[in-house]
């Protein structure tokens, strides 16, 4: 595992989104999360080669250590309240979410 990776687990990092914030800053905000939690080796897999690059760096493993990471941000359901795990965002800031996080 790589620092980013450890250090993204033990702190459970939700992104900084606020229910009423914009597009533009969710998917920035989205971005930066990403940069911080999510570990290196896949993201510049990801930029390489999308989904299956990134499935040939990661293990299995990993993935189900790293996915509360991911879970607890709220960025898996941003639609969601923010009481069921959600952001609280409107579809369209949703949607921007999306493409930032997108491969």
């Amino acid at each position: 595992m790589t620092d980013t990776h450890e250090r993204a687990h033990d702190q459970h990092e939700r992104v900084a989104i606020k229910p009423d914030s914009d597009p533009g800053t969710c998917a920035a905000n989205a971005r930066t999360w990403v940069k911080a939690n999510v570990p290196e080796e896949w993201r510049r897999a990801a930029e390489a080669g999308g989904h299956r690059a990134v499935r040939s760096v990661r293990t299995r493993a990993a993935y189900a250590t790293w996915y509360p990471v991911f879970g607890n941000s709220g960025l898996v359901m941003p639609t969601w309240a923010t009481e069921h795990g959600g952001l609280g965002v409107s579809r369209e800031a949703a949607r921007a979410i999306a493409e930032a996080l997108a491969p």
